[in-house]
Formats: C-alpha cells, sequence, structure tokens
C-alpha cells in the first residue's frame, strides 16, 4: 500500500490560521486579539494521510490543445 500526505483545509479554523482569543484557554485571556490556531499552525491547512493500493494507476489529465478556432487576433 502506499501512503501519501493530503492537503485539506483546516476545520478547526477554517482555513484562516486564527481562532477567536480564549479559544484554547476557556476564556481566562483579557486581550482580544484572534490566537492562532494550534491545529494547523496558523498556515489553514492540515494534512491528513490517504493510503492507496499499489496496483491502482496514477490518475490521468488531459492536455489542452489549441486549435486555430481559439487564437484571436489584434
Amino acid at each position: 500500500m502506499i501512503t501519501r500526505k493530503v492537503p485539506y483545509c483546516c476545520p478547526v479554523c477554517n482555513g484562516s490560521g486564527n481562532v477567536p482569543n480564549g479559544f484554547y484557554d476557556a476564556g481566562l485571556t483579557i486581550i482580544t486579539s484572534p490566537e492562532t490556531c494550534r491545529s494547523c499552525n496558523g498556515t489553514g491547512i492540515i494534512y491528513g494521510e490517504e493510503t492507496e493500493k499499489e496496483s491502482k494507476k496514477p490518475p490521468t489529465f488531459s492536455v489542452y490543445e489549441q486549435t486555430e478556432n481559439d487564437l484571436q487576433f489584434f
């Protein structure tokens, strides 16, 4: 089996990288500025693991081919 890291939007801060002040301290602080999210370290992204079978082929991507109809002349 092949395991790879997959990025996801942090569910704690919804990708902002910040949480309301007191989020982790249960409101014991008096500072009103937001705190850095501890789940994603302020990046807004967390990484999960996705496991694949080795026999599974990697995804294929189609390549856009430009034609004469796509060209614009000025």
